[in-house]
């Protein structure tokens, strides 16, 4: 016969039991689930063919903090409008995507060393326009008067709708940031 202590033992171990499935489960829903790099660098690709624009693919790490300030820069209002107008921009996090490691890797092939953020400009087809290697390595997150304008002329070098003067505006934006 079971006594009232073990059945208050197996009780209380029942409901720890329980209330750690519960956390765990509740913990598993609140998990966002990764996407995928390759799927949103072809969904990107496709994007861009069907709209006649070009790429802008941003590869990045979430543990380095330069990467958060160019992802600012790039994601106010006004720099986005303009930039959305020629192009479809993508943010590849090389440890927060599935697959981001790989896409990074293959995308920096050339120039497997340098650091983050890196990016490159491509068109609907995969062609490189223009990248972050600039003469004296990746301009990154463009501070720099030099890491500025090679940047923009990247952007020149993938416009299709920009005009002159939204990229001198867009170059202002940047040399004042």
């Amino acid at each position: 016969m079971i006594s009232e202590f073990t059945l208050l033992v197996y009780s209380s171990a029942m409901q720890i039991v329980l209330s750690a499935l519960l956390t765990l489960a509740s913990f598993a829903q609140q998990q966002e689930v990764q996407q995928d790099a390759e799927i949103v660098l072809a969904d990107a690709y496709k994007q861009a063919a069907e709209e006649n624009k070009n790429v802008f693919i941003e590869l990045r790490a979430d543990w380095w903090g330069w990467c958060d300030i160019f992802e600012e820069f790039l994601g106010r209002d006004e720099v986005r409008l303009l930039l959305e107008k020629d192009l479809v921009i993508v943010q590849i996090d090389e440890s927060g995507m599935l697959n981001g490691q790989a896409v990074c890797d293959r995308l920096k092939k050339d120039n497997p060393n340098l650091g983050m953020p890196w990016f490159v400009f491509t068109d609907a087809n995969k062609n490189v326009l223009a990248d972050a290697t600039g003469p004296n390595g990746n301009v990154g997150c463009p501070m720099m008067p030099e890491e500025r304008d090679w940047f923009i002329d990247g952007v020149r070098k993938s416009r299709v709708n920009l005009s002159d003067t939204q990229i001198d505006a867009l170059k202002l934006m940047l040399h004042k940031y």
